[in-house]
């Protein structure tokens, strides 16, 4: 820490101007946090992890007829187990400090909680408690400003011909879909990620256009899209996340033949 550099302003090869500055170089460090004490063995996949604040964390956990919830109040230096189930859990989304959440499913179910993951049961709505996404396999999802789930899913049954649906968060009440324009029978389910009303859809595979990657962009929460074909990765490369900080920048994930690759954004 505290090098000093001088910083010197040139024009055509002549200094017009110098300063001296001081940089701090902040090496980050990471520990790796063993979790064989919870069971979790050389079988076991950890799917997803989503941060409340700065100290409280959850973990979907999938091994062989074995699904778990993890949690953390200490940024993930200790974990307790919370849930266990003989169905695995991919993604989970935290409301709120009550812990009220979703989770998804390996059956493409979307789960409810009130209480951190502790105990779960499928989204539904309405006096009969009629599932939000009824007769739909839901692939990922995400949420907007307007309080509505956002998720990548299908009809059950139907071939892979792709949709955006929304849902209440509240009341679990479904709101709307969007149908994905791109033919896909057999190619794997794209993915969403959103920032407030802001949201990108990737890793959308076009069985009539085979050499190119797509990609799609909200600005209403998800009601609407537009489409555009990546310049930067082909259908080749497997994108597999994606974080927005806000609504300029995108970076997603993946990996294609040459080895793993990052996709940024500066500009939404």
């Amino acid at each position: 820490p505290g090098q000093i550099v001088r910083v010197n302003e040139i024009i055509d090869g002549l200094e017009i101007a110098h300063d001296i500055a001081l940089v701090d170089l902040v090496v980050p460090v990471w520990d790796v946090i063993h979790l064989g004490d919870l069971g979790l063995g050389d079988n076991t996949d950890a799917n997803d992890l989503f941060f409340l604040n700065t100290t409280d964390g959850w973990m979907t956990v999938e091994g062989p007829g074995m699904g778990k919830v993890l949690t953390t109040t200490d940024a993930g230096q200790t974990w307790q187990e919370t849930y266990s189930s003989s169905s695995p859990l991919r993604q989970v989304i935290i409301f709120n400090s009550s812990g009220e959440g979703i989770f998804l499913d390996n059956f493409g179910k979307v789960m409810h909680t009130t209480n951190g993951g502790t105990t779960m049961s499928e989204l539904t709505y309405g006096q009969f408690n009629q599932p939000s996404f009824q007769w739909k396999d839901i692939f990922g999802f995400s949420t907007n400003n307007a309080g509505e789930i956002v998720a990548v899913g299908k009809d059950e049954g139907i071939p892979y011909h792709f949709r955006i649906y929304r849902a209440n968060i509240a009341g679990g009440d479904p709101t709307g879909y969007f149908e994905v324009p791109y033919p896909n029978e057999y190619g794997t389910p794209p993915k969403i990620e959103m920032h407030g009303d802001t949201g990108v859809m990737y890793d959308i595979y076009n069985e009539d256009a085979l050499s190119s990657s797509y990609y799609m962009l909200t600005t209403d929460g998800g009601v609407s899209w537009e489409d555009s074909e990546f310049s930067v990765v082909d259908a080749s490369a497997q994108l597999n996340d994606a974080h927005m900080p806000d609504v300029d920048h995108i970076w997603i994930v993946g990996g294609d033949n040459d080895g793993a690759i990052v996709v940024m954004s500066e500009n939404g």
